[in-house]
Order: C-alpha cells, then structure tokens, then sequence
C-alpha cells in the first residue's frame, strides 16, 4: 500500500495524471515542459535525465518509481510503517506527523560537519530520501532499492587540441545561453551578481541575447568583490542593488515566524538551513524591486564543472578505504572532529563508494580520480550548493540552472583533466569568448586563485586548532565577508542556553547553524512526544 502527501511550495505545485505525479519543469532544446506534457515527456523518453528542475512519481500496482532532476531539487521522503505501507511525502516535518522522531544518532557527525546527510539517510533512523543521479524504486513488501541514472564518469575524452576546445566551449556555452533565454520568456532576470565569473557570465549572455529585462544585486560587507560586481552591472547597462548585511536589523530573526518556517522548510531534515541569500530576497521582495514573476539566475556551479576542485578534492590516486578517508577530510570540516566521528563518517562514505568498485580505469592519469567528482555531485553540490536555491522558491520565484543544463554538463565531463585543472580552459574561454569584448574583464584586479593559494589554505586550516579560540575567532570575523558572526550569534546564545555551553572550535560559522538546526528539531519533536503521551 501507498499513501501521499505530496505538498509543494509556490511557485511549483504537484500534477497528477494517468498514476503519475509531478513538479517543476523539465527543459529539452527548444521547449519547456510542465505539468502534463511533463509527465508525457518524462513517461515518453524512458524517465532518463533531464534538464531542468523537477521530481517524477510514477504509481504501479506493487511498486511505485521516484525520478529527478540530476540534483534531486524536489525531494520525497519515504517510511514504512509496518502493517500499513509505504508513506510518501515531500515534507520531513509531514512525515514525522506518522512516527515519532527517532534520531539518527551515527549520522549527525557528518551533517554537523558538512551540512548534510550522505547517501539516502535523514536525520531519523526510519525515513529515507530520494537521491540525486539516482531512481528510487519501492516495492509494497517494503523492500527498496536505488539505480543508477546519472554518472558524471566517463571514458570518452575529447581528443582535441586546448584551441579547438576553447572554440567548442564558446559554442556550448553560446547554446545554453540561448537555452535560458527562451525559458526566460521575457520574465524579469535577477542575477545574484559575486566578482566572480559564473555569475558575470550569466549577466554577459543577458547582455549579448539583448535581454533587457536584468537587474543584478550582491550583499554581504562592502569588499573588493561587491567592487567588482558593481562595475561588470554598470559597464553591463544593468541595475545593481546592494543589500549592506551590516546595516540590517537581525535582532530576534531566528523566533520570528516565516524565518522558522523557512528553515524547516529548507532544512528537511537532511541539510542546513542556507542563511546567505535569506536577507537579501527578503528585502527585494519587501521592498517590491523585482516583479512577482522574476525568475533568479544563480550562477551554481559553473566553476566546478570548469575544474575549480579538481586539485582541491580529485587529484587523489586514492580508492576504498583510503578514498573514503581522504573525502571525510575534505568535505566533513565545520568542526573539530573527534576519532569515533570520524570514523563515522568514514562508514558512511565507504558505503556511498562500493557501487564505483564496477567502474573500470576510474583514476585517469594515475592521478585524477573521477569517483571524488561524481560523489561531490550527488552528495555537496546537491544537496548543500544547489539546495541553497531554495531560498527563491520560498519566497515564490523560480529559477534557471545555466550549468546545469544536461548538454552541458556532458560536454563539461569529457573535457581532459590537463584543460580542467586549475580552470585553465574554462577561464580562458569566459575571459576571451565572452569578457574582453564586453569589457568587464579587470585583469589584475580579479580575485585571484591557484595552487600557491590553495596551499596557503591547508597549511592554515592545518595550524588553526593549535592556536586559542579567542584569536581563531577574531581571525574569523575579521574575514567574514558574509557577516555571519553576527547571523549566527542568536543561534549560539540558543544553544548555550539549551545546552550550558557555547559552541567553539569551529572552522566556519556553517557549524553553529547546524547545531542550532539539530536543536531546534529535538526540541520541537521531544516535546510534541512528551505531549502526546
């Protein structure tokens, strides 16, 4: 038997037809598909990936198959309630309407260190998720299994030179530009603008389609960065708005209503509640900047699929258990971990990885391991970089993935490592093809990155826990860009007023969100059992 409770958000909202279930939108070439012609779509082409954001439910009489978006945008929470079925539902909170909280006590280390849970866990023992390159299939025995849908892995490099790639490149990209322009529909474009270059390039397409409809904006601290940004909107021809995060007013945010709501709602129990563009849209919505029908062009992730993380996080000869070791240190680091954690999580992670042990020559050059870029996407990037969309929909507006268009993404996968690392084809082909001409390419005044920089950062995080709390924080907080000291202050008061102890030892601000999240869900559901009984 199978139960739903299928919810949504504004702006999308489930369609049911011919047993089937559906949100989002699904974008192929020239057209994009909603509701029924999504479902006919979806139905038509074998439920393999699309482009687009979207969850796919389709009921048979002994199973029913969840499919989605590549990075699980609309996810579903399933539990087997034994001698009643399967409950299926896109809501945690709604789930746990069917059973009492049951905490997941062996996977909360990761989540408080990465900001998600891995694989198809909660943070109950007894509910389990849909995972992103993944369908879910559940059987009415209450047996389930995953199936492999999408693999960033690939052995079919291009044998091209890097100056016919730059041209093939340019041409791609020039393609999805063309793709978001035609989902754009005329609807007003807002570009969430950094001084970096995924999102200029999203402002610079809007410029050469002549899409006049653009406003860019940028928040945080006034820095460097909302310098840059400012000049590529105006030399652009685009509004820019700045949200100054040192002149808003945060005091009581996290006991005011819709904050709440919206870190629920974010949160799903499986990741953290995303902090960094909240104030932002809010105020834009507030202040009635953009027009109800806007549609955000954030600029995720286009620098990864350039090769921003192949020296960071690929470059590892690494498998098994070595490999496992080796992504606990680089993706599970808010805090300090002790031993048992870490070992945790390292489980956890190994058995993420058994399914790659089928995959042959997976480690390219003797030193690239492709096992490190598929797990990042379907682990980080979905469920902690491209969930921060969230915060759009929350406040009603959709949005466009420009990197996540599946052409793109395909080409991207069979570019060589040489051309990847260190983003030399993919900065080469933005700052050529697109910047010059345009004229908001700065030169030395770009922010810089590279090798001797990200060495620069693991030798600090390697030295910091030897050094007092007091100067690691004032450290922090003098770089904080985000003004996140100040965003997470009320939350670590909550926790020490729950717990008797200040939260410390952290390497970002990221942890105390995590905890004050974790404590927020206890509470809440400890005393609706205490109630109840």
């Amino acid at each position: 038997m199978f139960e739903f409770y299928l919810l949504a958000n504004n702006p999308y909202k489930w369609t049911y037809s011919d047993n089937a279930y559906f949100i989002g939108y699904v974008v192929d070439n020239d057209n994009v598909f909603r509701q029924n012609a999504a479902i006919d779509k979806i139905t038509s082409s074998d439920h393999k990936i699309n482009s687009g954001i979207y969850s796919f439910i389709k009921v048979r009489n002994d199973k029913v198959l969840i499919s989605n978006d590549i990075n699980n945008y609309f996810p579903v929470f399933c539990y087997y309630k034994s001698g009643s079925g399967w409950i299926i539902c896109d809501s945690f909170e709604k789930i746990l309407q069917f059973k009492d909280f049951e905490i997941n006590h062996d996977i909360v280390p990761a989540f408080e260190t990465a900001g998600f849970v891995p694989d198809k866990f909660t943070l109950d023992k007894k509910i389990i998720k849909s995972r992103a390159g993944y369908k879910l299939i559940l059987q009415n025995d209450g047996n389930f299994y995953y199936q492999g849908d999408y693999y960033w892995i690939t052995k079919n490099f291009y044998d091209r030179s890097f100056n016919q790639l730059l041209e093939l490149t340019n041409k791609e990209i020039f393609e999805s530009g063309e793709r978001m322009i035609r989902f754009l529909n005329g609807r007003m474009a807002v570009v969430p603008l950094s001084g970096g270059f995924d999102s200029r390039l999203i402002a610079c397409l809007l410029k050469k389609f002549a899409y006049k409809n653009v406003i860019c904006f940028t928040y945080g601290k006034y820095t460097h960065e909302t310098c840059l940004s400012k000049k590529v909107a105006e030399t652009l021809g685009f509004k820019w708005y700045f949200i100054d995060y040192t002149q808003l007013n945060y005091s009581g945010y996290t006991k005011d209503e819709t904050f709440l709501r919206y870190a629920s709602d974010y949160a799903n129990g499986y990741c953290m509640p995303y902090l960094q563009e909240y104030f932002a849209v809010k105020y834009l919505k507030e202040n009635n900047i953009i027009d109800e029908d806007a549609v955000f062009l954030p600029g995720h992730s286009g620098d990864y699929l350039g090769g921003s993380y192949v020296n960071k996080t690929a470059l590892t000869d690494k498998t098994d258990f070595k490999l496992a070791n080796h992504l606990a240190e680089k993706y599970f680091y808010f805090r300090k971990k002790n031993h048992k954690e870490h070992s945790q999580i390292r489980q956890i992670i190994s058995e993420t990885l058994k399914e790659y042990k089928s995959f042959e020559n997976i480690v390219i050059d003797g030193k690239f391991n492709q096992t490190v870029e598929d797990w990042d996407i379907k682990e980080k990037l979905a469920k902690f970089i491209v969930r921060s969309c969230f915060v759009f929909t929350f406040f009603g507006y959709e949005h466009y993935l420009l990197y996540w268009d599946i052409n793109l993404l395909n080409y991207f996968r069979k570019i060589p490592f040489k051309y990847r690392e260190n983003k030399k084809l993919y900065d080469k082909c933005l700052i050529q093809k697109f910047f010059v001409s345009e004229q908001i390419y700065f030169g030395e005044k770009e922010i810089k990155s590279g090798r001797l920089k990200l060495y620069y950062q693991k030798f600090k995080d390697n030295i910091r826990y030897f050094f007092p709390w007091k100067i690691v924080l004032v450290k922090m907080k003098k770089f904080d860009w985000m003004n996140y000291y100040v965003f997470t202050r009320d939350m670590n008061e909550e926790i020490f007023s729950e717990t008797g102890k200040y939260l410390k030892n952290f390497k970002t601000f990221n942890a105390v969100i995590c905890r004050w999240y974790l404590l927020i869900l206890k509470k809440l559901h400890i005393e609706k059992q205490k109630i109840e009984i």
